[in-house]
Formats: structure tokens, C-alpha cells, sequence
């Protein structure tokens, strides 16, 4: 695992995306014309559309953090805490061989690590989901984002510093780097990740999710853990009301009429 300081990551990861908005890459390659024709933008232009691009680059992680790398992903705290930083990591990547099996891709190092950003409050947290979505996912605490490939996630449940250290990171928000870091696997290993239902996205991620914490002892299994047990009793109770949509609903993505903090359940 590399460590390197926040402000040092974060210049590295301003020019990153900096150089794929100019080289019309994931980030939203519009803002320059590509260069079809053999020539480079004007001088002048280049620095108008560099300034434009930083703009568009969320402020993150002010002050001193923490970041750790693996192979496969790259946890950044705006916080400084090593232990909950690699303890984060350790969840992350436990994700990828559970998740190559799932979707039968060959293992590979990716080209660059996948950013999963923890913060230590819900504000500092909605700040930057405001500035990416614009409220979309404001009450879900927890976010994978295609364009800047990164995930954005609050520590949770919220607790005193002194609790951290004796108890590490909660397995609530260990479930959550799990989840979200299965997003970003299929991002990163699968090209036509864009084209999948939201049934596939969230019930893969779900599923890989339990596996992991299964697997190091943090949960006893899908019926017994309390996260996903409420989930399955949450789609019993719309099942008892004639409320579940049907199968054929489900695929194509259409459960809108269903209470927000029930999809997960549906899906």
C-alpha cells in the first residue's frame, strides 16, 4: 500500500481529470473539440478551456487527510486517521476477486486505481454530491460517480473519534465501500457498464457486498444480518399488499411508484 498526503493526490488527481476533459475522455470530453483535423487549439483557447475544466473538478478533500493504495483501489479520507484509511482499503479490495468470479472477466490491474473519497461528515459530504449531481443522491450518504470514476461515501453511523479508534471503522460503512467499489469494478472491467438496468447495477452490488463481509465474519448471512434482513422484509411487506411490482416491472427498470427507500429492497 502507497501513502501519500491529500494535497499531493489531489494535484495529481486535478491534472488527471484536467487531461481527460481536454482529451475528451469519461470526464466529458465536449468542452475542447478533438483535434480531428491535425491541429491544436489556439494558445489562447487552451487556457480559457483549462480554466473551465479545473472549475468543473469538485473540491474534495480540504485540509490534511489520509490516503492509502492498493492494486485495485485508492481510499481517500478527508481526515487523519491511517487505520480507518486502511481498513477501508482492505474492504475495497476484497470486492474484486468475488467480483471477477460474479461477472466471469479476467483478473487485471487496472490502469489506474479506482477512488473511493470517505468523509467524516454528512456536509462536507454533501458539498461535493451537490456540486456532482446536484441533490440526486444527497439523502443515499453514499455515491459511485462514471465520469470522475470515484465513489463518495459518509463514515457511518456517526461517532466520537475516541469510538473509531477502539472499534474501527463501522461495518455499516465497511457494507457501503463494498457496495460502491462493486460499482466501480464494473466501470472499470466491463465497457458496456452504462447499458446495465438499475436491477443489475444495485442487485450485483448488493450481492458481491454480502459475500465480502460474509466472508471476513461481519455479517452471518443475508436472512440474519439486520441491513439486508430489512430489506427482505421490506419486499414481504409489499408482497403481502400487492405492492411488488412484477418481474417483467423489475427488469425494465420501472418502479418508480415504489417508496424511494424501498428500490433497494425491489431490485
Amino acid at each position: 500500500m502507497l501513502r501519500t498526503t491529500n494535497a499531493e493526490y489531489l494535484r495529481g488527481s486535478r491534472r488527471k481529470l484536467w487531461h481527460r476533459r481536454l482529451a475528451g475522455g469519461s470526464t466529458g470530453g465536449t468542452l475542447v473539440p478533438h483535434c480531428a483535423y491535425g491541429r491544436r487549439p489556439r494558445c489562447g483557447l487552451c487556457c480559457v478551456v483549462m480554466v473551465l475544466a479545473m472549475a468543473c473538478v469538485p473540491t474534495i478533500v480540504t485540509g490534511e487527510g489520509t490516503t492509502q493504495t492498493g492494486r485495485h483501489f485508492r481510499v481517500i479520507c478527508d481526515f487523519d486517521d491511517e487505520k480507518i484509511a486502511a481498513q477501508a482499503l482492505e474492504t475495497a479490495e476484497a470486492v474484486w476477486p468475488v467480483a471477477t468470479r460474479l461477472f466471469a472477466v479476467a483478473d487485471r490491474t487496472p490502469d489506474e486505481p479506482g477512488d473511493i473519497y470517505l468523509f467524516r461528515t454528512v456536509a462536507a459530504y454533501e458539498k461535493v454530491e451537490a456540486e456532482l449531481t446536484g441533490g440526486k443522491f444527497r439523502r443515499n450518504l453514499a455515491f459511485s460517480h462514471w465520469d470522475t470514476r470515484a465513489s463518495y461515501i459518509v463514515l457511518q453511523p456517526d461517532c466520537s473519534y475516541r469510538g473509531l479508534q477502539k472499534s474501527g471503522i463501522p461495518t455499516m460503512t465497511r457494507r457501503l465501500i463494498a457496495h460502491e467499489a462493486a460499482h466501480l469494478f464494473r466501470c472499470t472491467m466491463i465497457p458496456n457498464h452504462r447499458s446495465h438496468p438499475d436491477w443489475l447495477q444495485d442487485g450485483a452490488a448488493s450481492w458481491i457486498e454480502e459475500q465480502v463481509l460474509t466472508a471476513d465474519g461481519r455479517s452471518s448471512g443475508a436472512e440474519r444480518d439486520p441491513d439486508t434482513s430489512t430489506m427482505i422484509v421490506q419486499a414481504l411487506g409489499l408482497l403481502e399488499q400487492n405492492d411488488l411490482p412484477s418481474v417483467n416491472r423489475i427488469l425494465r427498470d420501472d418502479i418508480e411508484d415504489v417508496q424511494w427507500s424501498k428500490r433497494y429492497a425491489v431490485r
